[in-house]
């Protein structure tokens, strides 16, 4: 499944203010530039990401998963709280589950 690819605009003083390894290998890649002339604001993302996730999702309470993830929820409760507002409590963080998985199945144990 593809989701919405989306290149959010901030300002010029915005990514003047990245670090330089940032500002260097986003310039390389053309992010600098793509973000710079986009039109979409950080809000016309959110609603395109909350009507994606509710398309795929349905009436179920979606949940968010990825590595190291509450960093990911905490910036949506910054910058998309609309969006932060349609996931539970749970996140579904999966380098815990790695972490559990190396403790509880190390190599060479034998089940």
């Amino acid at each position: 499944m593809q989701g919405p690819e989306l290149v959010i605009h901030q300002s010029k003083e915005c990514l003047d203010n990245m670090g330089e390894w940032c500002r260097e290998h986003h310039a390389a890649s053309g992010l600098t530039t793509r973000v710079l002339q986009s039109t979409t604001t950080e809000k016309d993302a959110e609603e395109q990401v909350i009507n994606f996730v509710k398309d795929h999702v349905g009436s179920q309470s979606p949940l968010l998963a990825g590595n190291s993830v509450y960093v990911d929820f905490m910036f949506l409760k910054k910058y998309m709280p609309c969006l932060a507002g349609i996931f539970p409590h749970v996140l579904v963080d999966v380098s815990s589950i790695t972490a559990l998985c190396i403790r509880w199945f190390p190599k060479g144990k034998k089940i």
